[in-house]
């Protein structure tokens, strides 16, 4: 929610500055970059990241 304001934000002064001014600029790359980090957060479940193994010595039983 921080990122999603903050991006915001920085895009809201980029555009009053115009994007003229290098300040400008920088404020759109960051704003944009936090508002795609914002989208990604609620579009990817955390539970889908993380690293799932197998339990050892039980996937690799042999039954002869």
């Amino acid at each position: 929610m921080l990122r999603l304001t903050v991006g915001l934000c920085a895009l809201a002064i980029a555009a009053a500055t115009g994007f003229a001014a290098h300040a400008g600029t920088a404020l759109l790359a960051v704003g944009g970059t936090l508002l795609v980090l914002s989208w990604v957060d609620h579009a990817i479940p955390a539970r889908s990241l993380t690293v799932r193994s197998a339990p050892v010595g039980r996937s690799r039983r042999r039954t002869d």
